[in-house]
C-alpha cells in the first residue's frame, strides 16, 4: 500500500527529474516556438498609426446640425460627438480621397480612419492607419483637412441661405414702405 501512495503524490522535485530526462523535448519545443515567433515578425502586416488634431470651434452660424444635446457627454456649442461623426461620413471620406489620389474607394478608405474625442475638450483626434510611416501621416492630414473644408462649406451653404432669406424679407419690407408712400401721398393729396 505505501508504494501506490508514493506513485500518486508527485512533487516538485519528480517534476524537476522528468525534465532532466526529457531536456531535447524542451529544447526542440523551444526552438520551434522561437522560429514561429521570428516568422510571425518577419511576415506580419506592418501598421502605423498617425494622428492629426483639429480645435473645433464655433462657425459663427446657428449650430443646426450639431447644437449641445440634453444628457450629452459634450456640452459646448459645438456637439464634438456629431463631428466626429461627419469625420466619418462619406462626403468627408470622397474628399480626403480626391487629395489623396487613392484607388481605394471613400467605404475602403474609412475602414483605416478613426476619431476620438478626449474628455473636456473642444478638439477632435482623427487617426489613420497605413502600411508606413508616411502614409498614415498624409492620411490623418487629409481627412483633417477634408473635414475643415467640408464644414467650411456646409458653413457658406448656411450663410447664402440665410443671406437669401434675409434679402428676401428686406425685398418685401422695402415693396410694402413703397406701397405705403404712395398710400400716404395719395391720401395726403385728396385731402
Amino acid at each position: 500500500m505505501a508504494v501506490s501512495q508514493e506513485a500518486d503524490s508527485f512533487e516538485f522535485a519528480g517534476y524537476l527529474g522528468v525534465l532532466r530526462r526529457r531536456w531535447w523535448v524542451v529544447l526542440v519545443l523551444a526552438c520551434v516556438g522561437i522560429l514561429a515567433a521570428g516568422a510571425y515578425i518577419a511576415k506580419a502586416p506592418k501598421a502605423y498609426t498617425a494622428t492629426a488634431t483639429v480645435n473645433v470651434t464655433p462657425t459663427g452660424v446657428s449650430q443646426t446640425q450639431g447644437g449641445a444635446v440634453a444628457g450629452g457627454r459634450t456640452s459646448g456649442v459645438v456637439n464634438l460627438d456629431t463631428e466626429a461623426q461627419i469625420v466619418k461620413s462619406s462626403s468627408v471620406a470622397a474628399i480626403a480621397a480626391r487629395t489623396l489620389h487613392t484607388p481605394l474607394t471613400p467605404t475602403a478608405l474609412l475602414q483605416n480612419v478613426s476619431v476620438t474625442v478626449p474628455a473636456n475638450s473642444s478638439v477632435l483626434q482623427i487617426s489613420c492607419q497605413a502600411k508606413s510611416a508616411a502614409q498614415a501621416s498624409v492620411c490623418a492630414n487629409a481627412f483633417a483637412a477634408a473635414y475643415i473644408q467640408n464644414r467650411n462649406t456646409s458653413a457658406a451653404a448656411t450663410i447664402d441661405a440665410e443671406r437669401k432669406t434675409v434679402r428676401g424679407e428686406l425685398t418685401g419690407l422695402e415693396k410694402s414702405t413703397t406701397r405705403d408712400r404712395k398710400s400716404t401721398r395719395l391720401n395726403s393729396s385728396h385731402i
